[in-house]
């Protein structure tokens, strides 16, 4: 037990140090309520760290009653290989804001490492492209004069990566992941490198932790957070708790800093089919104008079938 708690030392401390050191510059990354189902998009290292294969589906409707409010549609999957140390994946993404669009592709790989009892370290990597669409008619620009320089409809692909790690077991999970890692500039046919850029990535920290513990024979509760930081915006936090009946039906409270509180419940059908919704109740003064957002998640898992031993193998085992 000793020395389980000082590797979550250690790794609490690596956690730290790489959020203070590590220059971040603008937030420009999906937004996700149900950030615990949606964690293999965060973190590249949850790859692969079930049982069983992962198909999901999730869609977001951002500040409902807003013209050109924030809209994704993210698809995923990730499977675990032979032998359970390998976990793979990929996901495709669409945000929608209006007159600027952002797809992206990626796939990942992790590699999960035995460290003491039944707790795990695992480390991964994001690697794909993003696309930018900038319906430039549709800007709407502070000085009317520059209108000749958005006069079109440009698309622009760039390289993207991230990397992450994450510790679990037992109920216990600690992850961080640095997305955004290589901060490329964003040129268009109006903005080469001779003019300069559209905008460039910004680098983004995300903090997710947790502990799933039983109640009872019938309910388990689940305590989480995700913390979000990319400057110039502040740290953002997540507050959730969750509380399970008989590992089938579930419903959980969340509070986002300055932003929202969240109603969510979920319902696993023959512990294959899962279905979650949320819905954000705005706080912030945006509340004025908004009716709220909705995030629905659909995931399906895929139980791989023991392979039959041999007739001759059952025989000498007898």
């Amino acid at each position: 037990m000793n020395k389980m708690r000082k590797l979550l030392y250690i790794y609490v401390l690596i956690i730290c140090f790489t959020a203070i050191s590590t220059t971040i510059l603008a937030q420009q990354t999906s937004l996700f309520s149900n950030y615990i189902l949606n964690d293999f998009i965060l973190n590249p290292a949850i790859a692969g760290k079930n049982d069983y294969n992962l198909i999901q589906s999730t869609f977001r409707y951002q500040w409902v009653g807003i013209k050109d409010s924030p809209k994704t549609l993210a698809l995923s999957a990730n499977i675990p290989m032979k032998p359970k140390r390998v976990g793979l994946g990929g996901y495709l993404f669409t945000d929608d804001t209006g007159p600027i669009t952002q797809t992206g592709i990626n796939l990942s790989y992790a590699y999960h490492l035995d460290i003491a009892g039944s707790y795990k370290l695992s480390m991964g990597l994001h690697g794909g492209m993003l696309q930018y669409k900038i319906n430039g008619p549709e800007l709407i620009l502070a000085d009317e004069q520059e209108r000749y320089l958005f006069d079109a409809v440009e698309t622009t692909w760039s390289p993207d990566a991230s990397f992450g790690t994450y510790f679990y077991g037992n109920g216990i999970f600690a992850g961080i992941s640095l997305n955004h890692l290589v901060e490329n500039k964003i040129y268009t046919t109006s903005f080469d490198k001779n003019s300069g850029s559209f905008g460039r990535l910004s680098r983004h920290i995300f903090i997710m932790g947790g502990y799933r513990y039983k109640i009872n024979d019938f309910m388990d509760m689940e305590s989480a957070s995700f913390i979000k930081y990319s400057t110039p915006s502040l740290w953002q936090l997540d507050i959730t708790n969750r509380l399970f009946y008989q590992d089938q039906i579930w419903m959980g409270l969340s509070y986002r800093t300055n932003d929202a509180f969240i109603f969510m419940a979920g319902y696993l059908y023959k512990n294959k089919i899962n279905i979650a919704y949320s819905y954000d109740f705005t706080t912030s003064g945006i509340r004025k104008y908004s009716d709220g957002s909705h995030e629905i998640v659909l995931e399906y898992k895929f139980y791989k079938k023991a392979k039959e031993e041999k007739p001759e193998i059952r025989r000498a085992l007898e």
